[in-house]
């Protein structure tokens, strides 16, 4: 998978949720200017289920962070990597709706 130009999961026929995919794309890439996420998509990365699986183990490594380290910003880190994750669904019916998305962004705590 060409880490520069992560598109729809190939087999993934589009529809309203494949949106959703790309929601979490663009909101992957925005982090990374984020100092506190501290993370680079893992060269081991080749196949949608490995980004996928990545997304998981870095909301959690962040959860676990939260738990030690509980500041705003770390606070929001998590919050951005449940969104993230939650778009990045190799499986459509397993992503956000739009619905879920906006109402989880209106719950945080921004500044």
């Amino acid at each position: 998978m060409d880490k520069s130009n992560i598109q729809y999961p190939k087999e993934e026929v589009v529809h309203i949720l494949s949106d959703i995919w790309m929601v979490g794309i663009v909101l992957l890439r925005l982090s990374l200017r984020v100092d506190a996420v501290g993370f680079a998509l893992d060269p081991t990365i080749t196949t949608h289920n490995d980004l996928e699986h990545w997304t998981e183990e870095a909301l959690k490594n962040a959860v676990a962070q939260a738990a030690v380290n509980n500041s705003a910003q770390t606070e929001l880190n998590v919050n951005l990597l449940r969104v993230i994750s939650g778009c990045l669904k190799v499986d459509p019916n397993r992503r956000l709706s739009l619905l879920q998305m906006v109402e989880n962004v209106k719950s945080w705590k921004c500044g």
